[in-house]
């Protein structure tokens, strides 16, 4: 067994969008998600190769209060072989280099034991919910309007509380999509 653990490129984003799609089970729109982690946190993007074979990846931002992983994720093909915990284990070392107080994550119930394993405690229950196609535009009210850049210091000052850090980065960058 030969795990590899690396920075992710731009060029392994195809190979990525197959391990989230497979270990998901699900279709998503993973390139536009893994386009904004990058511009967020270039650094916290990583790709775990198996016998030479991309097989897992997870990512992590970091806000000024800790820091999110997120997108931890192994190929149905590769999982029971290690590679979560080795990526884990990777993620944690680099995000103690960077001094981070606090890491967060969001756990589905077949991960939850990998994170307790590694000293994670659960908090709180946090449900996930993906439309299976978006609405109509004829059902979107008429007083709904495009968020617009100077919207975007009311709503972060919102928004604060609910996520216990400032999100202005996030919110910037989802603005420019």
């Amino acid at each position: 067994m030969s795990i590899l653990i690396r920075s992710m490129l731009e060029s392994d984003y195809e190979d990525a969008e197959q391990i989230l799609t497979s270990a998901f089970q699900r279709p998503g729109r993973w390139r536009s998600d893994l386009e904004l982690i990058h511009r967020l946190q270039p650094d916290g993007l990583f790709l775990a190769e198996y016998n030479g074979l991309p097989a897992g990846m997870v990512t992590a931002v970091i806000y000024p209060a800790f820091a999110y992983v997120g997108f931890m994720a192994v190929h149905e093909n590769n999982q029971h072989q290690g590679l979560a915990l080795a990526l884990m284990e990777n993620l944690l070392a680099w995000l103690e280099t960077k001094h981070v107080p606090a890491v967060r994550l969001d756990a589905s119930p077949a991960g939850q034991h990998l994170y307790e394993q590694l000293g994670f405690i659960p908090k709180k229950r946090v449900d996930v919910f993906q439309p299976e196609k978006f609405p109509p535009t004829r059902f979107i009210q008429s007083d709904i309007r495009i968020i617009l850049p100077p919207d975007l210091e009311r709503i972060s000052v919102l928004a604060t509380p609910a996520f216990d850090t400032n999100q202005a980065s996030v919110l910037s960058n989802l603005l420019t999509t």
